[in-house]
């Protein structure tokens, strides 16, 4: 099993991706950052594009796409730390059946986003979601008694589609039955500013892009040793 530690702090490219610039004339305080910074989010992680596409000249399409890029970057770090590689072929129903399970997680992220203050700052109140802590004893439990059973010959005679998917659907099971009850560590704090840039285009940072996106989800495995 891959340690999540070596992903931790993924750049966030596929968050940078659809965050559009929103071109505003006239007043620079009607500008509305904070719901530029609520309709990021909820775009980015719940898939909500309506409002985000009208507030950024976007089309729905567009933003929809963007966040099934997302979803499916975050499904590829699921499967790595499953430990399975680029070089494993998915089935298709597990493929799909995965990208719903992160969905359905991802949906339940919890953040409040703050109203900006003077200097265009705005602070999002972040619960880490703590997926991976979560299923990482039952991952670990599961990959020992299938490597045993690897070991004893068990699956000689398997295609490698019916390896992978006798290694990996158990594990969408057991991501699927946290869907209910998730788990979120203490509450952090981002604070991003939202700035027109030389073009008169309101957006955020590189770096404050991926500071939300390392708070967002909690990436670390906790004591893994003691497993």
């Amino acid at each position: 099993m891959i340690i999540m530690k070596y992903i931790k702090k993924y750049s966030g490219i596929f968050l940078t991706i659809i965050i559009f610039c929103v071109c505003l004339s006239g007043c620079v305080d009607a500008f509305d950052r904070s719901g530029y910074i609520q309709g990021m989010l909820d775009a980015t992680y719940k898939g909500e594009c309506e409002a985000y596409a009208q507030a950024t000249n976007s089309s729905i399409e567009a933003i929809e796409n963007d966040y099934n890029d997302f979803i499916r970057h975050e499904t590829d770090i699921f499967l790595r730390f499953s430990g399975l590689t680029d070089d494993d072929v998915i089935p298709e129903d597990l493929n799909s059946q995965l990208l719903e399970a992160i969905k359905t997680i991802y949906g339940q992220v919890r953040y409040t986003v703050k109203e900006a203050d003077r200097s265009g700052s705005v602070a999002i109140d972040i619960e880490p979601l703590d997926i991976y802590n979560s299923v990482y004893s039952e991952f670990f439990n599961f990959n020992q008694e299938f490597r045993q059973r690897n070991n004893n010959y068990e699956f000689q005679d398997y295609t490698d589609e019916e390896f992978i998917r006798e290694y990996l659907s158990p594990l969408i099971e057991i991501l699927k039955s946290h869907e209910e009850n998730l788990a979120y560590r203490e509450p952090v704090t981002v604070t991003v500013n939202v700035a027109p840039d030389d073009d008169g285009r309101y957006t955020i940072s590189d770096e404050d892009v991926t500071s939300i996106y390392n708070a967002m989800i909690y990436y670390s495995i906790d004591n893994p040793s003691s497993n």
